[in-house]
């Protein structure tokens, strides 16, 4: 089949109009994520966040000693779950109850698990706490409380570290009391013993106490109304573009070209100048369809509509010297006696034959066959799959021009 088509590159640019050709789509996205946004931003509008940081010290014990008992590096992520644990929680809720939180120790430790980020600086043995809050005060009391009790849950465990490790080798300078063969170890668990003591039981400390925020850390209904409508936008795009490639109809022109389908488009306000464009793109530019080699023009069954509106243009354009015109009720009890092919050769002009539905599908092809130049009206709502269908008959077809003519409205 020879086609005569407009063929062209997906470019990015083509992928964005076909896009923004479902722009209801989108606008619905874009509506939807910034009022969602502006709600979500108006909820959370009014909360500060504040923040304290501190330094986690080594847990060192007994320098002679093994294990993690006695490592001279911090484990920054296991401080940070247990600085947000329950245990360091339920401290800290204590120490505001004493400090004239009315709360009970139960609904303040539930908030606190819920409200604390505790962040870990990677390769260093720094933890922020951070408390979100309605109340910028409230957040920075809660952040205090939380990074002290986690520096006594800390130090406790410190000092429960040294009194175990004292407690082991009190035993084992006891085994050895009065056994003058090995006075020289026994010398040495004692100086083990006092370095031990000498232990310091400090788990780390403040590097900067959580202040009062002076302003909301949210963004605010505006902000996260912009910032929805930007994800909106994105979605809808993405959306948009999903829907376009799964949609079963055509839609538009340019998906038929997607489909390797030859396609020319109506749509300006002259019918005169969209008949000169088409009798163009077939090749008689000048209407002598005779001249293009083609004996005749065969408008396939699209739509009614459709078929009728091409039917009436080239009518209206082409003199009678350059064709002749009829469809399918017309010469459909001359079929009985003679074939398409001699129907065409008969006519002394080319012959421009509109085609219905009720025509045989190899009568359709064999008028194609025998005139040279094929017609397909489809419209937005035609399906894509029927078009498909019709146009893998006609490529089997030698020495035609088969052209799908999309109409803008029927």
């Amino acid at each position: 089949m020879d086609n005569t088509s407009h063929t062209s590159s997906v470019t990015l640019g083509n992928q964005v109009r076909r896009i923004f050709r479902h722009r209801l789509l989108i606008l619905l996205s874009v509506v939807v994520f910034a009022v969602a946004g502006a709600v979500y931003g108006y909820m959370t509008n009014s909360k500060y966040t504040s923040k304290a940081s501190l330094v986690v010290y080594p847990l060192v014990v007994d320098p002679a000693g093994t294990g993690s008992a006695n490592s001279a590096k911090v484990d920054i992520a296991t401080e940070s779950r247990v600085a947000s644990s329950r245990e360091v929680a339920q401290n800290a809720a204590k120490s505001l109850i004493a400090n004239g939180d009315t709360l009970s120790e139960a609904q303040l430790t539930s908030r606190l698990m819920n409200s604390v980020k505790v962040t870990g600086t990677s390769q260093t043995a720094v933890l922020d706490i951070e408390v979100p809050r309605p109340n910028g005060t409230e957040a920075a009391r809660y952040a205090n409380a939380m990074a002290n009790a986690y520096l006594q849950v800390r130090s406790e465990s410190l000092k429960s570290s040294v009194d175990s490790a004292l407690h082991q080798i009190d035993e084992q300078i006891s085994a050895l009391e009065g056994d003058n063969n090995r006075a020289g170890l026994l010398s040495q668990l004692q100086d083990r013993r006092a370095q031990i003591q000498l232990t310091s039981t400090t788990g780390g400390r403040v590097m900067s106490e959580a202040q009062v925020p002076s302003s909301s850390s949210a963004l605010g209904p505006v902000k996260m109304g912009i910032v929805g409508a930007v994800a909106g936008l994105l979605i809808g795009a993405v959306l948009a573009y999903g829907r376009d490639r799964t949609m079963r109809h055509v839609g538009y022109a340019d998906r038929l070209e997607d489909a390797g389908i030859p396609v020319h488009e109506l749509g300006s306000t002259s019918e005169a100048n969209d008949a000169f464009m088409l009798l163009r793109t077939i090749g008689a530019p000048d209407g002598d369809v005779k001249s293009a080699g083609a004996s005749g023009i065969v408008i396939l069954p699209g739509t009614d509509r459709g078929v009728e509106h091409l039917y009436q243009m080239l009518q209206r354009v082409l003199p009678t010297e350059y064709a002749r015109f009829t469809d399918y009720a017309s010469v459909r009890d001359a079929l009985t006696r003679h074939t398409p092919e001699s129907l065409v050769e008969k006519s002394e002009t080319p012959l421009v034959i509109s085609l219905s539905t009720a025509t045989p599908l190899s009568t359709q092809l064999r008028f194609v066959q025998a005139g040279g130049v094929a017609l397909v009206p489809v419209t937005a709502a035609t399906s894509l799959q029927q078009v498909r269908e019709l146009f893998a008959q006609l490529d089997q077809l030698e020495g035609v021009n088969a052209l799908a003519v999309f109409l803008d409205r029927e």
